[in-house]
C-alpha cells in the first residue's frame, strides 16, 4: 500500500507543521488534514485516510479513550502515536487496540519517515524496550525449532533484505519465502518482520 493521504492531530500548531513538513517532503503529493484536539480527530478519521499521524495527549479526551474512538470510528486507518511518554504499560495497552506504531517527539524527521514507510509496509513500529514485554520468554528446552531454510530467511530478513531479494539470494521462489517467514514468526511468537 502506498500512502497517499495523512491525518494528523496534534494539539500543538508548531509540532503538526512540522510533521506536515516532513510529509509532504517525502510525499508531495499527499492529501494532508489536521486535528487540533481528540474531539476534531475522531470527524476527521471518519472520512478516510490512510494513516493517521496522532499525540496522545490532546484536548477532548485521556489518551486511552481518545485513540481508543479514533479506533472504533475508523477500525481499518493504521495509527503512528508522536508520544513523549515512556509508560510502557500504557503502549502496551495501545497496541493491543491496535496503534501501529510510536515516535518519540525527540526524535528527528528521519525516524518519523522511517517508522511510516514501515507500517506503509503493513508492519509495526514498536520501541525495542517493547518488544521484550510483548514476546512470552522462551527457555532453553523451548527453543522453537526452525528448519536451515527458515533460519537463512530470517538471517536475510535481520539484514533488511526484501522477499524479492532473499527470494533471488536462495534460488527460490518469493512465494517460497513468505511461507517460510510466515512459519518462522509463528514459532518465534513474532507479528513482524521488525520483531
Amino acid at each position: 500500500m502506498t500512502f497517499k493521504s495523512f491525518l494528523v492531530c496534534d494539539d500543538h500548531v508548531l509540532l503538526r507543521e512540522a510533521i506536515i513538513g516532513t510529509l509532504i517532503g517525502a510525499w508531495p503529493n499527499a492529501q494532508i488534514t489536521e486535528a487540533g484536539s481528540f474531539t476534531a480527530s475522531w470527524s476527521a478519521a471518519e472520512q478516510g485516510h490512510d494513516l493517521c499521524i496522532c499525540d496522545l495527549k490532546m484536548p477532548g479526551a485521556e489518551p486511552m479513550e481518545g485513540i481508543a474512538r479514533i479506533k472504533r470510528v475508523a477500525p481499518d486507518l493504521p495509527l503512528l502515536i508522536v508520544t513523549g511518554t515512556e509508560d510502557d504499560v500504557l503502549m502496551l495497552r495501545l497496541l493491543e487496540l491496535g496503534v501501529d506504531g510510536f515516535v518519540r517527539k525527540d526524535v528527528g524527521g528521519k525516524v518519523m519517515l522511517a517508522a511510516i514507510r514501515l507500517i506503509e509496509a503493513g508492519e509495526r513500529h514498536v520501541p525495542s524496550r517493547l518488544l521484550s514485554l510483548m514476546t512470552p520468554s522462551v527457555s532453553q528446552s523451548d527453543q522453537p525449532r526452525l528448519t536451515d531454510q527458515q533460519r537463512k530467511v530470517i538471517a536475510r530478513v535481520a539484514q533488511g533484505d526484501s522477499n524479492k531479494a532473499i527470494a533471488l539470494n536462495l534460488g527460490v521462489a518469493p512465494s517460497t519465502v513468505k511461507t517460510h517467514l510466515d512459519h518462522a514468526m509463528r514459532q518465534l511468537g513474532a507479528t513482524s518482520r521488525f520483531e
